[in-house]
């Protein structure tokens, strides 16, 4: 995705966002998907894992976008925007009550995840964590939104499994998402929930076949659930997400604010 100003709404464009040149705008697709020409790298920013660029880009008609809030810097917005379907189809496929694993807790996508679920399932549901990284995992516990946070390594599914047993006194969850940011942790998410749960898979690391074929090897009937990024009005979603929440903004605002 990327950040920038409109220079020009061509004269056919019937788009779902109403612009017009000047609005500043994040584009929520894949720059896979965006005609782009750059003229200069100005600045390569390792905190955020953002790039200050100069250039222009074609937007198409079914590529979305969202206007910038104006309580946000736009770094934070951009992060934001970033895994906004994640967050969302959490929040979709939760009920009241039911039970959540978030594999990967601690990056930008897990932790949004676990407020998500939090919100979703209320004080009678349960959220837990995956996060190996001592920093995420404390920055995690400080939200207060997870019944567990625990360090454990997610491509092992033996030892997930019997994390998850022991935190759920074997129940396992209803719900699990897998948005960690390393492969082999497919056949993890499967064993940590139970046979009618679902499990949502997040992460560009995930292998359809590991998934498919490991699910029928330990005869799980879960439903499976591939996310793709998007997720109607997540965009909105998310930002309200933030805003709701104090110590999640502040927390956005230490990582991605330039």
């Amino acid at each position: 995705m990327l950040i920038g100003k409109v220079s020009q709404v061509g004269s056919r464009y019937r788009g779902p966002l109403k612009l017009k040149s000047g609005d500043r705008v994040a584009t929520l697709v894949s720059l896979t998907l965006t005609p782009l020409h750059l003229d200069q790298i100005r600045k390569v920013d390792l905190k955020t894992h953002q790039i200050d660029v100069s250039g222009h880009a074609i937007l198409f008609e079914s590529g979305i976008a969202a206007r910038l809030p104006s309580d946000l810097p736009e770094t934070v917005s951009m992060a934001l925007f970033d895994v906004a379907g994640a967050p969302a189809t959490v929040n979709a496929t939760l009920r009241n009550g039911q039970s959540l694993l978030v594999i990967g807790g601690g990056g930008k996508a897990g932790t949004l995840s676990c407020v998500a679920g939090r919100q979703k399932v209320g004080k009678t549901g349960r959220v837990y964590a995956i996060e190996p990284n001592p920093a995420l995992a404390k920055e995690l516990k400080a939200l207060k939104v997870c019944d567990a946070v625990v360090s454990v390594d997610a491509t092992d599914p033996l030892a997930v499994r019997r994390m998850v047993e022991r935190t759920t006194h074997g129940k396992l969850v209803d719900v699990v998402i897998n948005v960690a940011s390393v492969p082999n942790t497919e056949v993890s998410a499967l064993m940590s929930c139970h046979s009618l749960g679902k499990i949502i898979f997040f992460s560009m690391a995930t292998s359809f076949t590991k998934v498919a074929l490991g699910a029928e090897g330990i005869g799980s009937a879960a439903q499976l659930i591939f996310g793709n990024g998007y997720y109607p009005r997540h965009s909105e979603f998310v930002i309200q997400l933030i805003r709701n929440h104090k110590a999640l903004k502040q927390l956005f605002l230490k990582r991605y604010q330039s």
